[in-house]
């Protein structure tokens, strides 16, 4: 200490996560996301990828996330009617807006019994999930699914989550012109 060479050592700055000022909702819900892991980070027979592959979804494994708790999920990111919600094991797609915005997330459980396989959450109820709305490019023909899982296989891709095709109209210009809706196959309706 008498030489000059001690210094004091200086008591590290905790950094307090109230004291962090994100600018918006969507930056919340960004950081928020960030405490989950995407399905390519999961060992191989973990069983989300386990689902993923069984679905022939392997390729998109970083597309979805997963959590044991969507309800907590849901409530951490903030989307509408999520205290509703419980909280079981599913994977989960991310819906963004053209600006890459966070409005909502689809997610597919796990549990083989369970009688709500999707559930569709939005950020608020002026939303409407579209899925894929950041990846398209709006001046070659957008091919337009029902469902987010459909339109991963799909070049140039986007889903209404929801049977009303013409939703699509809402989000895109002259969707009438640019858009070739795709609709499920259904027993009753073929």
């Amino acid at each position: 200490k008498e030489s000059g060479e001690y210094q004091e050592p200086r008591p590290k700055k905790i950094i307090d996560d109230k004291s962090i000022k994100l600018t918006s909702e969507n930056d919340i819900r960004e950081t928020a996301l960030k405490q989950y892991k995407t399905c390519d980070s999961l060992p191989n027979a973990h069983p989300a990828n386990v689902y993923l592959s069984d679905r022939k979804l392997q390729a998109f494994s970083d597309r979805f996330y997963y959590t044991d708790k969507y309800g907590d999920f849901a409530r951490i990111l903030k989307l509408n009617n999520s205290e509703k919600l419980k909280n079981d094991e599913r994977i989960v797609l991310i819906c963004r807006d053209a600006r890459g915005k966070i409005i909502g997330a689809i997610a597919r459980s796990l549990d083989k019994n369970n009688k709500l396989r999707y559930i569709s959450n939005v950020v608020t109820k002026e939303h409407h999930n579209f899925y894929g709305m950041d990846r398209i490019d709006i001046t070659k023909p957008v091919y337009v699914c029902e469902g987010a899982i459909d339109s991963l296989m799909l070049e140039n891709a986007v889903a209404v989550c929801c049977a009303d095709l013409d939703m699509i109209a809402k989000v895109i210009p002259d969707a009438k012109d640019r858009c070739v809706l795709i609709s499920d196959n259904e027993r009753r309706k073929p």
